[in-house]
């Protein structure tokens, strides 16, 4: 009989733990804006750049309080076109959802892209195919592309908001529950002079490939100053 009892204090006790840690996250995020604990779920991941932390911490800046997001990142916009009122309305009124945390496989599956891409050795295999190189995944799955900037906030906003016909799409892959994992590469591209990538997951299992140097598979700083030398800035005309 003691034991029993002294099991269900324990559940109650994490139930209440739990309920408490919820409410203050919660409060805090709608009373002081962002937790950097949510928003910052990449700050220990070694295989990503700067920049690409970056991108994950402003698309789970959208996630977890998105009115403060409409109201700091989209309100500018919100006149400008039909597009971004939609999405400055739509963000208004939702309650926060869970951030994204980083995934190897998904961000090698990104760079597979930005390096195919750029180099021209090969053309970029279908984006199920490249995630299926570096793990399995369950659940659903999505892409994001965009092209042209390289500013993390900026590649955000405007997937969010630039066209009518991607707009909503990037939306949803970006502030889907479902989504739980991301990946995300960015580097110089050949033609438009930025890429910036990110793959999104329900669940991902890594397999041995992705055990590879994610970073070492970046260009250097050489090539990186080559390219936008060289390179034209513009954001592509069919594809964001």
């Amino acid at each position: 009989m003691y034991r029993k009892f002294i099991f269900l204090m324990r559940r109650v006790f994490i139930f209440t733990l739990c309920t408490n840690f919820c409410s203050a996250y919660s409060a805090d995020v709608y009373q002081y804006g962002w937790n950097d604990i949510f928003v910052n779920t990449a700050r220990e991941v070694s295989y990503l750049t700067e920049a690409e932390k970056q991108v994950i911490i402003v698309l789970n800046k959208a996630r977890t309080n998105p009115p403060l997001f409409a109201e700091k990142y989209l309100a500018e916009w919100a006149d400008k076109s039909h597009v971004a009122k939609d999405c400055y309305d739509r963000l208004k009124g939702m309650r926060p959802i869970k951030p994204l945390y980083p995934s190897k496989a998904l961000s090698m599956a990104a760079r597979d892209y930005v390096n195919k891409t750029y180099k021209n050795t090969e053309s970029a295999l279908l984006w199920t195919r490249r995630l299926e190189s570096y793990g399995k995944w369950n659940g659903d799955i999505a892409e994001s592309i965009f092209y042209g900037r390289r500013d993390p906030l900026e590649i955000v906003v405007q997937l969010m908001i630039r066209r009518e016909e991607s707009a909503m799409k990037h939306q949803e892959n970006i502030l889907n529950p479902l989504h739980h994992f991301v990946g995300v590469a960015m580097g110089p591209h050949n033609i438009y002079r930025y890429v910036c990538v990110a793959e999104f997951a329900s669940d991902i299992k890594e397999s041995g490939r992705s055990d590879r140097n994610h970073r070492g598979e970046s260009f250097s700083a050489s090539e990186t100053s080559e390219i936008l030398k060289t390179s034209e800035v513009r954001s592509d005309p069919k594809r964001d």
